[in-house]
């Protein structure tokens, strides 16, 4: 099968990239893995390593005024809707799978759509239906009005470009065949906004595979937060937490691993955290993976309903013991108490007693990492994955006319 996937940026390729790109690049690899013939559409990349997938790189208007542009209430790019046509006449791909797009623009739909050629699209936040893409206000509370003139407040439109955006995403909506979502709680966001339940399918992170849990390597007291610098992914509470565990165990320490400009060094400050807390920048995948062998417990503080975070389900993978935000999709992958601790997003001293417990309960620390570790067997098998993306495919792809086929056959 002919599978052509689209996404802003991919890991190895651009110099930015989060967990969204991470699961796309998942995806391509257990496709190309099992011998399906894949391409990428994308942004111009800063190096092009050698992969078992075509890469075609698309110019886009944002690159003229500024990378924001994209993501305005129209996300149409002229440029990325003339080149993704000549592109996608010549590769003939069976079905287009979208990824985070917004930089690109819902240009792709449209020049896929002329074509005949079905459209999926991966949902990884909240971006087609709130501009801010988290579902959270300017004063950081949970907001499920969508998108609509009340968005102005948030993100600086005049009300009848809020209104148009909506109508225009609502437009583009209609054309797109599938809805793909990391989890039950994703989907009904979607539902709830008006996207039709049949339109949308759960297929969850291809993420599983054996990892040897080296025991020996772990560092007592290390508590490891790998994420994005701002303010919705938590970093402000899990530096709070930390400074109520260090009064506790003074030998504790945190690693930061993180994306961002966030001013991380004056909250350490600010929190007299100042040798307690290693700051390790953005790194790459296998040292990412390093320090999840090496650390004993792990916090997710996020502070948006999350559609299923990638590094969530690798810190389950490996077996580790999680403090995370009782919010979104996370307590569908944690059980509390067995698999993990779920607790109030906004409750640092809750965070800290919850660590506490586990530093310094070694053995029950291990239960419960061992327990996530099951779970994210029965989540993110790889088999199960490859199984439901290949038929959802196939499932669109069929329904095709042949006379659509035929004329999408036509190259330049």
């Amino acid at each position: 099968m002919k599978i052509c996937h689209a996404a802003n940026f991919l890991p190895g390729f651009h110099k930015i990239w989060g967990g969204a790109e991470q699961a796309c690049y998942l995806i391509l690899d257990l496709l190309t893995k099992n011998r399906q013939e894949v391409s990428v559409l994308s942004t111009e990349p800063i190096e092009t390593p050698k992969e078992d997938f075509a890469f075609y790189p698309l110019p886009v208007l944002g690159t003229f005024f500024g990378r924001g542009w994209p993501r305005s209430w129209l996300s149409f790019d002229p440029r990325v809707y003339r080149h993704s046509y000549r592109l996608l006449k010549k590769i003939k791909p069976d079905v287009l799978h979208l990824h985070n797009i917004d930089i690109l623009s819902f240009a792709l739909v449209l020049s896929a759509k002329r074509l005949g050629i079905p459209v999926l699209y991966s949902v990884y936040d909240y971006w087609c239906v709130c501009p801010n893409r988290i579902l959270v206000d300017n004063n950081r509370d949970t907001c499920r009005r969508y998108q609509g003139p009340y968005c102005s407040v948030c993100v600086g439109y005049k009300k009848y470009a809020a209104l148009f955006r909506k109508s225009f995403f609502n437009h583009i909506f209609k054309k797109i065949d599938a809805f793909i979502v990391l989890s039950e709680f994703a989907a009904g966001i979607l539902q709830a906004y008006g996207i039709k339940r049949e339109k949308i399918r759960v297929i969850y992170l291809p993420l599983f595979q054996e990892v040897d849990v080296q025991s020996d390597r772990v560092e007592d007291n290390t508590v490891l937060y790998v994420g994005w610098s701002l303010p919705h992914k938590g970093i402000d509470i899990a530096l709070q937490a930390m400074s109520k565990v260090v009064e506790k165990i003074p030998q504790a320490r945190m690693w930061i691993i993180e994306t961002g400009k966030g001013d991380i060094g004056g909250l350490i400050k600010r929190y007299g955290l100042e040798g307690c807390v290693t700051l390790l920048g953005k790194l790459p995948h296998n040292s990412v993976k390093d320090y999840l062998q090496r650390c004993s417990v792990v916090v997710i503080p996020e502070q948006w309903e999350n559609v299923g975070p990638l590094f969530l389900a690798e810190a389950m993978n490996f077996a580790k013991p999680i403090v995370a935000s009782s919010i979104g999709a996370i307590s569908e992958f944690i059980t509390d108490g067995e698999s993990g601790f779920l607790v109030e997003p906004k409750d640092p001293g809750l965070f800290a007693e919850r660590i506490i417990r586990l530093l310094k309960n070694r053995d029950s620390a291990i239960e419960m990492g061992k327990s996530a570790q099951e779970g994210a067997r029965r989540f993110f098998d790889k088999r199960s994955a490859l199984e439901r993306l290949l038929a959802l495919y196939q499932e669109k792809a069929d329904k095709i006319p042949r006379s659509e086929t035929v004329k999408t056959s036509c190259v330049v």
